[in-house]
């Protein structure tokens, strides 16, 4: 088995009942089988406590005002403390790491979800470098009967271009990720049309120094559009209002944010914008480059979410949430400039877990924000551009 980890991926370690946003707390914890069989053969006083705190029909802890059942004042696992560590169940046990699974591949990271791992990666200064690791341990393997390994491999090398230009320090971030949406799109017109002998022709061209100076070029006729972006990332904001919420405090936040961002006009607006983004370049509480914080966001959910379209084909869609996420967050940090006259690093980390925690643990909110990005107008090539780049 082949896994791939980025370079910060060993710095994580829990910080248990220092955390300020708990993992217990605020999302139902599924049970894995084995755990619950194991969980329904504990004996004594603490066995009774378990039995009784568990929804076994549904293979999940119970919760207390939002809380797990097992979390106790100090924010600690009373399940860790009386039964150790090889007692959690699976779910408690992995988290924040994360796993996509490919054939004979698997991609690890750290879910942005937790505030820990936020600060890691908003906190990276140097480019993030993916390493390969061969393991030779055998593993449960799913069945792959159907996987185009064609398919994979023309999209990991995609995705390692992609990464390189996201990592080009010469250009501003975000023209960056412009120059990866237009290379989504020009892959997605291959994969639809199944010329893969095509793709490697396409990396090699995006590659080319003589091409991105081309497109640069090319994308500064999108630069200025301020009405057209007031009017395009109004409705895109809008998309936050229909998801799944899983924590109330979050719909509060977002309302709050939409009306102190719009409510005052396009005027207002792009006065404060430019404002928040000059005051940005020169924070210097942030502890780390604005542009750079934004590129590792960028990466992150490139990385994530990219070679995904192996069982799709939607590779557009998932360039969208990739360029979108970093987006929304970025509105999101200027709301909170806006009420509070300020951001700090601790803001920006706050603001990334909270999106991470409602938008990547929910089937439901992916799903919902993959079908506005193949069927909104506000999601299509040229607006998602000048988005990135008015």
């Amino acid at each position: 088995m082949l896994y791939t980890v980025p370079d910060y991926y060993e710095q994580f370690q829990c910080i248990a009942g220092k955390c300020e946003d708990s993992c217990c707390a605020g999302w139902e914890i599924v049970i894995d089988p084995k755990t619950l069989q194991k969980y329904r053969a504990v004996k004594g006083g603490f066995g009774n406590c378990l039995h009784n705190s568990i929804q076994f029909h549904q293979s999940c802890f119970k919760q207390y005002e939002g809380r797990c059942a097992f979390l106790n004042d100090q924010n600690l696992c009373e399940i860790y403390s009386e039964l150790g560590p090889e007692l959690l169940c699976e779910t408690c046990k992995k988290y924040p790491r994360h796993e996509e699974e490919y054939e004979g591949v698997r991609d690890l990271s750290l879910a942005l979800s937790c505030p820990e791992v936020a600060r890691i990666l908003l906190g990276h200064k140097e480019r993030v470098r993916f390493i390969e690791k061969e393991n030779h341990k055998e593993v449960d393997e799913e069945d792959f009967d159907e996987f185009n390994f064609l398919l994979y491999t023309k999209l990991v090398d995609a995705r390692s271009c992609m990464i390189g230009t996201m990592q080009n320090r010469m250009l501003p971030v975000h023209v960056r990720a412009a120059i990866c949406f237009a290379f989504s799109h020009d892959l997605q017109n291959r994969i639809k049309k199944q010329e893969y002998d095509t793709m490697d022709r396409l990396i090699n061209r995006y590659k080319s120094e003589r091409i991105v100076a081309y497109l640069v070029n090319k994308l500064n006729a999108y630069k200025g559009q301020d009405k057209e972006r007031f009017a395009v990332i109004k409705k895109q904001m809008g998309l936050l209002f229909h998801l799944e919420v899983l924590r109330e405090d979050w719909k509060d936040w977002i309302k709050d944010a939409y009306r102190e961002l719009y409510g005052n006009g396009l005027t207002a607006y792009v006065r404060k914008r430019k404002k928040f983004l000059s005051y940005m370049e020169k924070n210097k509480e942030l502890n780390n480059a604005f542009e750079i914080q934004w590129e590792q966001l960028y990466i992150y959910f490139l990385y994530t979410y990219f070679c995904g379209a192996v069982y799709d084909e939607n590779v557009y869609s998932k360039m969208k949430l990739a360029i979108m996420s970093p987006i929304y967050i970025q509105e999101l940090c200027q709301a909170r400039w806006q009420m509070r006259g300020k951001v700090t690093f601790a803001d920006i980390v706050e603001i990334a877990h909270h999106y991470a925690r409602e938008v990547e643990h929910s089937d439901s909110n992916l799903k919902k924000m993959e079908r506005a990005f193949q069927k909104k107008r506000e999601y299509y090539f040229e607006k998602m551009i000048t988005v990135l780049l008015s």
